[in-house]
């Protein structure tokens, strides 16, 4: 079992890089996703199914059928190939988990 405890990157995340990973095993990762306000994750896929989860901050998540307006609290998930891009609103956390 592996285990991160998320409020020791949370409660100062402007200092993280882009991404930091929490756990990965076989067939699954999780990994912290830092944007900066403004910063932007141009369009791209997973292979496999994804949840993305809002920590801090605000996020516009858009597919090529509908775009999200996320805040700190929200989960979605994505089936994996879903072509799918980001825009953080305001200097953003997210946990993102990755079937492989």
């Amino acid at each position: 079992m592996k285990s991160a405890e998320l409020s020791n990157y949370a409660s100062n995340f402007s200092q993280l890089a882009r991404t930091t990973q929490l756990v990965r095993e076989a067939g699954l990762r999780a990994f912290l996703l830092h944007l900066h306000a403004g910063e932007e994750m141009p369009e791209h896929k997973v292979k496999g199914p994804i949840t993305v989860q809002c920590l801090q901050g605000s996020v516009l998540f858009s597919t090529a059928e509908e775009s999200i307006e996320w805040i700190s609290g929200s989960i979605i998930s994505l089936p994996g190939g879903v072509p799918h891009s980001l825009v953080a609103r305001g200097s953003s956390l997210m946990v993102v988990t990755v079937c492989e």
